[in-house]
Formats: C-alpha cells, sequence, structure tokens
C-alpha cells in the first residue's frame, strides 16, 4: 500500500496547488469528508463492481454518508508507472 499512498498523496497535492481547500489523512476509522476505498464486487453501495474490465470506478458528491467518497475496483489491474499506449484495448 505504500505505493498507492504515496500516488494518491501526490495527486492530492497537485489538487490543493489549484483548489481552495486542504486534505488531511485520518485514521480509517475517523470520520473524514472524502474517503479513498479499493473495493470489489457488493461492498456497501448500491453501485457493485463487475470484476476485471468495464467499471473502473465511482465517486458521490459532497454530502452525508458515502458523500465525497471515492470507490476503485480492486480487481481492476491498476499500474503507477504508464508504459506503452493507455488507449490500447486488451483482447
Amino acid at each position: 500500500m505504500g505505493a498507492i499512498r504515496r500516488e494518491i498523496n501526490e495527486a492530492i497535492n497537485s489538487w490543493q496547488h489549484i483548489l481552495p481547500m486542504q486534505f488531511y489523512e485520518v485514521r480509517p476509522e475517523a470520520e473524514a469528508d472524502v474517503k479513498i476505498r479499493f473495493a470489489i464486487g457488493d461492498h456497501g453501495d448500491p453501485y457493485r463492481f463487475d470484476g476485471s474490465g468495464r467499471i473502473l470506478a465511482h465517486a458521490f458528491p459532497p454530502g452525508e454518508g458515502i458523500g465525497g467518497d471515492i470507490h476503485l475496483d480492486d480487481d481492476e489491474r491498476w499500474t503507477i508507472a504508464l508504459t506503452g499506449d493507455p488507449y490500447r484495448q486488451r483482447k
């Protein structure tokens, strides 16, 4: 998870330079305006992940409960270092 955390922190730091807000990391069990989560299949919201392919992620507008949260399908093949053509379809 260290590499994933570093990439997310780098993205958030980029956002903070152009958005009038600040992000702070909190303990996983703490309340937060935005929670980033990797999940599979049915994971507690109405939008089920489908396994590898098609649905990559979903997010929710700000609000109570899952409002502001970002969910990424953990069955996908995520990569940090992009190589090759990112738009090439896998067969």
